[in-house]
């Protein structure tokens, strides 16, 4: 069924099939759920086409284009989401929509300088404190001083739910910018002051730190990348908060968390100073994958090879999409990574890494499963849901199909806590792993690695086969930390 107008995408609210966060933009566009997905793609650019040059004048998220770069991102299409995004803006370079909807996808490929020139642009177009909010919060990776300013800013400004087309508060509003200006707060080091804007936005959202339950949110969760990636802090921003409590230092712009996820790694080792996780070798000379957090706070990096230890240095740090690239001196066997297209429900997967070295040992240890969903906790299109079992000490590992393709680096797990809060009982082997395509996105930025990348596998093997190359091309991440625990 091809839409006819825009009348059409108003059936969104009264579809009975919809269910929030799973196929949104399919039932938001054609009502529908039968479509390949090459189909309903060619949907929803009718529906461009249709609506023209026009925005929707009822909620600006059923903008079909906004439906389509949220599907490709969803999807791991991020080169295809930049370009529905840019021409978005090449069309209405009037819509502040357009340039945030800009803004949103360069965060993905980790262009943070222009990301922050497109929120600007939407913050003229169309001046208010939660435009100013969304631009505080990406120039805070680039440099947080401004960003403060910046959310003074929009805090002093006021917010005004009536423009809000989410329905939400101005105190639900105003809470979030106080959070974000707490934790740039204590990025500066400035931790008096970081303690009263976390509690003026627990007075103001007393549930501020609880997981979104409700369909609004949830909604709101798979329409809006920029709010989405702001909830994905609240876990760090709770743990910012209780550490500047407690009297203790905060590490500077710690990694990016998912609402209800718990970091598996770094794993604490028996010296109070080092921290240990799961890395790969991605090129033959030495340049390696792991997490973020792994290694965002080292002093000093080594790694454990199956030939030797040696030192590695950091060469780029994503902390929104928790990568980190290393690189060692030496050779090394190296894994290829997928460039296909996203997995199917049911893929098998498998992982290789280092649980628990100082009780379980030093060698590599595999783990088996399938992708469980094609979205992270509360439907973040960044991240896997894998049934492999990972605990402490995996996160950094590579998580791998049968051609012995790296298509995605194990994460997190499902935090204890969340899952008692929300259904009263402990989840069952829930875990989560960054896409590929985001590394390959980070990548980018480094040609030297990117060149020297292997072509991805195409004939299926046994377990046993693409594990042995895994496990050849795996390493042991030690850290000395800055901080003595």
């Amino acid at each position: 069924m091809v839409v006819q107008s825009p009348e059409k995408c108003q059936l969104f609210c009264s579809v009975p099939e919809f269910r929030p966060g799973a196929n949104s933009i399919d039932a938001a566009v054609t009502c529908r759920k039968d479509l390949a997905e090459e189909a309903m793609v060619r949907e929803i650019r009718e529906a461009i086409r249709l609506f023209g040059n026009t925005t929707p004048s009822y909620f600006y998220f059923l903008d079909p284009r906004k439906f389509l770069v949220n599907y490709y991102c969803t999807n791991g299409r991020l080169a295809e989401a930049h370009q529905v995004a840019i021409e978005g803006v090449r069309l209405r370079p009037s819509d502040p929509e357009g340039h945030a909807l800009l803004g949103a996808v360069l965060i993905l490929l980790n262009r943070w300088d222009e990301s922050v020139a497109s929120l600007r642009e939407a913050a003229r177009l169309s001046p208010s404190s939660t435009r100013s909010n969304d631009l505080g919060f990406v120039l805070s990776r680039v440099d947080p001083a401004a960003a403060a300013s910046v959310f003074r800013e929009a805090i002093a400004s006021g917010f005004h739910f009536e423009n809000d087309p989410f329905g939400r508060s101005a105190g639900i509003l105003a809470a979030v910018a106080h959070a974000n200006l707490a934790e740039v707060l204590a990025a500066l080091g400035q931790a008096k002051e970081a303690i009263a804007e976390f509690e003026t936005a627990l007075r103001l959202d007393p549930g501020f730190f609880d997981p979104p339950t409700s369909l609004s949110v949830s909604l709101f969760s798979s329409m809006d990348l920029l709010g989405d990636a702001q909830r994905s802090r609240r876990p760090a921003q709770r743990e910012t908060y209780e550490r500047l409590l407690s009297g203790h230092p905060t590490p500077v712009a710690g990694a990016q968390r998912g609402p209800t996820e718990k970091r598996p790694t770094p794993r604490q080792a028996k010296s109070p100073s080092l921290v240990t996780g799961s890395g790969f070798f991605i090129t033959p000379t030495g340049y390696l994958v792991t997490n973020a957090h792994v290694v965002e706070s080292a002093q000093r990096i080594e790694l454990r090879t199956k030939t030797g230890t040696v030192a590695a240095s950091l060469v780029r740090l994503d902390r929104v999409n928790d990568l980190a690239l290393l690189k060692a001196d030496g050779e090394y066997m190296a894994l290829p990574l997928s460039t296909g297209p996203a997995l199917s429900l049911g893929t098998a997967v498998f992982t290789v890494g280092f649980p628990n070295p100082g009780l379980q040992g030093l060698e590599a240890k595999l783990t088996k499963g399938d992708i469980s969903s094609l979205a992270g906790a509360h439907d973040d299109p960044r991240h896997y849901q894998i049934s492999v079992p990972v605990q402490p000490g995996n996160s950094g590992g590579p998580l791998m199909d049968l051609r012995g393709n790296v298509v995605g680096v194990v994460l997190a797990r499902l935090s204890d806590q969340a899952a008692l809060k929300s259904s009263g009982a402990l989840a069952q082997n829930v875990n989560y792993a960054v896409k590929i395509d985001y590394l390959n996105a980070l990548l980018q930025s480094v040609p030297q690695a990117a060149s020297q990348l292997a072509r991805p596998g195409t004939v299926e093997r046994s377990v046993e086969e693409a594990a042995k190359r895994a496990e050849a091309a795996s390493a042991l991440v030690i850290v000395e930390t800055n901080t003595r625990r």
